[in-house]
This record gives C-alpha cells, structure tokens and sequence, in this order.
C-alpha cells in the first residue's frame, strides 16, 4: 500500500477503510477526502463500492479484505443491519480479525435506527457479541439511545457525520430547474426498498408500496391549479429497482407529471425540490439541513420512530393515511406552514465539528496502538 506524508511531514495514516452501504460511505466522505491525512486501502459493498471507483480510487470487493498485522494503523468501517444479506457479516468479521492482529477497529453508526441489528445475530446477546474497539456515533439522541440498550459506554463516541456538519446551513438552490421550467412545484419522494429488505409490512407497518400509492392520491386531490404545476418526483434508494418503481407509479395512474430518478448525489435533485417527502430515510435530514420542508409519512408505524428529526419536531410526520391529502397541499401552498417546518429545524442538533471530532479521535487511536513498519 502507498505511503503518503501528512501535513506535518510525518507517515500519512494507513487507514482500511469498509463501507457496506451508501449511508456510512457518504458520512465519512468529507473526513476521508484529504489524502494528505489518510493513506486509504478501500473496500467497499455494492454499490458503495462502484461509487469508491468513480471518484477515481481503487477499491476492492468487501469480501476481499484480509488484515495482517502490518496492513494497518486503524481498520475503519461502518455498520448495516446484519440480516440484510451475508454481505453484512463482513464488517462484524473485520472486526474480529482486527481484535486478533492488534489492530484498534472503529465503526461508524451513520444513523437511528437497527442499533442492536448492526451488531447482533438474532438471538444473540450483546455481551457476546464481536464488537469494535470505538463505535462513533452522530448525535447525543443516539448515544443516549444506545446506552439504554446496553452498549458498552467506554466504546461510544459521540463523533458526529462529517456530512451532516457540512450540511448546516446549507440553503443553495439546485439549479436548473428538474423539468426545465421554472413554474413547476417539484415534489420529491426519497424512497426506500423496505418491500424487499423487510418482506412485508408487518415490521413497521408500511413500505414504499403502501406510501407511493397513498402519496399520489393524495397529490392527484391537490388543487387544479397547483397540480398542473406539479412535477412528482420518485428518487430511487441506490439498492432499488427504477423499473420497478416506475411500474408501481403507473400503477396509480397519476394526473400529474411523475418520474422516477436514480442518482449518485441525490442532494442535488432534493436542492431543486420545493418540498421533500419519504419514510425515514436520511436523506429527509439531509433535506432538512439544506432547509426544504420535509415530511415523513408512517402509516400505521408499528415500532419507534426511527428518524430523528421527527423526534425533535424538526420535520413533519404523518402516520394516518386519511390525514395526507391536506398535509401535502399545506407543504406545497401554506407558506405559514412551511416557515413554521424551516424554523423548527433549529431543534435538530448537529455536531458542527465532527471532522476535527473524527480526527483527534483516529490520531489518538493510531499514536497509542500504531506499530512500526515490519
């Protein structure tokens, strides 16, 4: 592996770093981007991993990852929900490896939700589990969160998302307009594969195919004036299936423009959106950082509240079907309503400085456990 020299004339730090999931990679990219700090042995999951590619580094599968002792300063990776696919246990058997080769491990808990799922097998204890030496967290919601389920305290870092932090404030307009024409009022869906991930909706009570369907009739009741503008916009998650999406679209059959789009930034079709709609993906805090009002529609939720901002009144929620159709055209033509959702998005904490958090963190670990070169 390449050795680089840091700003301070030294040896860059030799990082590995193991992404499974867009979310995680995403996070961490304006804290790995400076490759004078990093020297950066990249493994990645599809489609984290064709996304590593194009921004020009080479990367290898996730399956691929050996650790020996010397190939190292900190093996870094994030965390999924460990029943998704065996691709999930990668990360969980780096971490053992790490463990067994000396070295110090850290992973990156990017979001709300699946705390015990990203490190626990069903039936599983905690106290049995493998876990990494440091587990970085994004906010105190979630570190509080976690400590009620039993984490280790001495392992939860409270780190903050480089992402998120470079998000506050943020209020560009993306431009052009998606459709070309500056009139229409684009209202974007972040969808999710929760059909497929979780089976069925007896988990959380919805997936997409109950809340894209809901969401058009409701858009489809709009006033005419304002649904002759409207252009519907269904932003694919990077696992999803555009045709699959757009057959369920078709299936409504909509009186209005829709289209379904799948992109590698997805922030910039949320800039050109009026408002933004979805379950609880995070690209909803993402919207709501970059100040667009944002809805999240749970209908019939069954389990906590896995969006944060929900929690903290910074974005709206809808969990009755019946109550959708006037909440949209109160996030399209209520400008009261609007400015009311932008004011409340103050109450959504932000850590603003994770990069400097992240990095006086991975320093500290590489100067107590860093080996010399074999």
């Amino acid at each position: 592996m390449r050795r680089q020299n840091d700003k301070n004339g030294g040896k860059a730090m030799r990082l590995a770093a193991c992404f499974s999931q867009m979310g995680g990679l995403r996070g961490l990219l304006p804290l790995l981007t400076d490759a004078a700090d990093f020297d950066i042995r990249w493994h990645g999951r599809e489609p984290a991993l064709a996304y590593i590619r194009a921004r020009g580094h080479e990367a290898a599968p996730l399956n691929a990852l050996r650790l020996a002792p010397e190939a190292c300063d900190v093996l870094l990776t994030d965390t999924i929900n460990l029943r998704r696919s065996d691709e999930g246990l990668l990360c969980r058997e780096a971490w053992r490896a790490a463990a067994e080769t000396g070295t110090p491990s850290v992973a990156f808990v990017d979001s709300w939700w699946g705390y015990l799922e990203r490190f626990t097998l069903p039936g599983e204890r905690l106290a049995n589990a493998p876990l990494p030496d440091v587990i970085a967290v994004v906010d105190e919601i979630a570190h509080k969160d976690m400590l009620a389920l039993g984490f280790p305290e001495q392992k939860l870092h409270m780190l903050g998302s480089p992402w998120l932090s470079s998000l506050v404030g943020d209020s560009r307009d993306g431009k052009p307009p998606l459709g070309g024409d500056p009139d229409e009022i684009v209202l974007t869906f972040v969808s999710q594969p929760l059909a497929r991930v979780l089976n069925d909706r007896d988990s959380w009570g919805f997936t997409e195919r109950d809340v894209i369907p809901a969401l058009v009739r409701a858009c489809t009741a709009l006033p005419v004036e304002i649904k002759s503008r409207l252009r519907f916009v269904c932003l694919a998650h990077p696992e999803e299936d555009e045709a699959a999406l757009a057959a369920l679209l078709s299936e409504t059959s909509p009186d209005f423009k829709t289209e379904v789009r799948k992109e590698p930034d997805p922030l910039g079709v949320v800039r050109s959106s009026h408002a933004v709609v979805g379950m609880f993906s995070i690209l909803l805090v993402e919207a709501a950082l970059c100040r667009r009002p944002v809805l999240s529609v749970q209908p019939g939720l069954k389990r906590e509240d896995m969006l944060a901002t929900n929690r903290c009144g910074a974005t709206a929620v809808v969990r009755e079907i019946a109550e959708l159709p006037q909440t949209i055209e109160r996030l399209l033509c209520d400008k009261g309503f609007q400015a009311e959702l932008l004011r409340r998005q103050a109450n959504f904490p932000v850590i603003a400085e994770a990069i400097e958090r992240w990095r006086r963190m991975l320093q500290d670990l590489s100067s107590r456990c860093r080996r010399e070169d074999r």
